[in-house]
């Protein structure tokens, strides 16, 4: 009898032991299936450790939510829509899932689909009417969980008049806000915008000095650094489905004067490319959406004081082909006075050269200093003229309260 409860006792001191051993084993066994991707043979291992030595052992709890959500059916599709021209087309379709799936509808008068691996191949015939035609097909997963309405869409065949030209009113149209960009070297981002009737695509979205991504109807153009004393070209294409109609556009980079450039390295906009744009053109293709100047200085006469210079001023409006200019800036006198001003202005501009161009503009000038506000309006008759990539100076004459001649030097960065 003694040595029973002796056993007894034995047994009941070391079995929690022997159990928790069984249970190391068991959760290791499990994260080893969940790395190989054997979700289900995991759980049981988990479920096995959480049912032998408590949810708290080895955070199994926390294992076993991630066996279900990795058993989650899950499906996906790269398109939920086709749309096409009237003659055959062939698309391709990739599908994800961690389960099984299958196609329904995989024929139609128009279209079949047929699957090989995870990527299904839809052919559809072409359209011999003149009306467009629309039809789908599903993919689901086979316990009927999750489904995916894959949509057809066709255009009508083009009529003929009677000299046989195309009349379709269904025919692919194209157009891009802008087909040529330019940058200085220190790199910019830019926005276009297309507009189309049908489904379009980028060509060629990366080179060396550039990518294009796609959001909608818009295109978002990031170009790099140019660490080279040489400026450099490049060019994407923006082009219909049907490939019925194609864009080019052209992204030119100046030198980096930085890197040593030489002194014809500066002129490198006007190329024979550029050889055959207006003054005009080459005026206001070269400028940004805005300008920022860091540092410019100021003289002039008539107005009380003779020298000033700007620690900020953003001009903004008229760089594009716009004639309404804003003008934000802090200037600092020799007179110790420290002026704020907002200027917006209504400009015409008369391009004389590559980088230079008369201006007219008249507009309100709200300007404070230390003291006192002052509300003018501003009349003015200029002169600029662009050095390079960064500096720019003008010559002025103008009535603010009182008459003013001038001479301004800005060194400025667009984007």
């Amino acid at each position: 009898m003694k040595k029973i409860c002796l056993l007894l006792i034995y047994v009941f001191t070391f079995l929690p032991f022997l159990f928790a051993d069984d249970c190391s084993d068991f959760l290791a066994d499990g994260k080893q299936n969940y790395n190989n991707g054997n979700y289900k043979k995991a759980k049981e291992c988990f479920v096995y450790v959480k049912n032998e030595c408590g949810a708290s052992y080895g955070d199994v709890t926390n294992w076993i939510k991630k066996c279900d959500d990795a058993l989650m059916p899950k499906l996906s599709v790269s398109k939920l829509l086709v749309s096409c021209s009237a003659s055959a087309t062939t698309e391709y379709i990739t599908v994800t899932s961690n389960t099984a799936w299958d196609i329904q509808r995989s024929g139609g008068s128009m279209y079949s689909v047929t699957r090989s691996g995870n990527t299904l191949t839809i052919r559809v015939t072409a359209n011999t009417t003149t009306q467009s035609r629309e039809d789908y097909f599903y993919v689901k997963t086979t316990d009927g969980s999750i489904s995916k309405k894959i949509t057809l869409k066709q255009s009508g065949k083009a009529t003929s008049n009677s000299s046989g030209s195309a009349a379709n009113s269904t025919s692919s149209t194209l157009s891009i806000s802008q087909s040529y960009i330019y940058s200085s070297y220190d790199g910019s981002t830019r926005y276009l915008t297309v507009t189309s009737n049908t489904e379009w695509e980028v060509l060629y979205a990366t080179g060396s000095m550039y990518s294009v991504t796609r959001s909608g109807n818009q295109l978002t153009i990031r170009i790099n650094y140019n660490s080279s004393n040489t400026s450099r070209k490049d060019f994407f294409k923006v082009k219909t489905k049907d490939g019925s109609k194609e864009v080019k556009v052209t992204i030119e980079q100046g030198a980096n004067s930085s890197a040593k450039a030489t002194s014809s390295s500066k002129n490198t906009r006007t190329t024979s490319y550029n050889s055959g744009l207006t003054a005009y053109d080459k005026y206001t293709q070269n400028q940004g959406d805005f300008e920022i100047t860091w540092f410019g200085m100021n003289t002039s006469i008539g107005t009380g004081y003779e020298f000033s210079y700007s620690l900020f001023r953003l001009r903004f409006g008229w760089f594009q082909l716009n004639l309404l200019e804003h003008t934000i800036g802090y200037d600092y006198t020799l007179s110790g006075n420290f002026y704020y001003a907002y200027q917006p202005t209504i400009n015409f501009i008369i391009p004389c050269g590559n980088y230079e161009a008369f201006y007219i503009g008249a507009g309100p000038s709200i300007t404070t200093d230390d003291w006192y506000g002052y509300i003018w309006f501003k009349t003015e008759l200029g002169y600029r003229s662009h050095w390079g990539d960064y500096a720019s100076s003008d010559f002025f004459m103008r009535y603010d309260g009182t008459f003013t001649v001038g001479l301004s030097i800005q060194w400025s960065s667009y984007f």
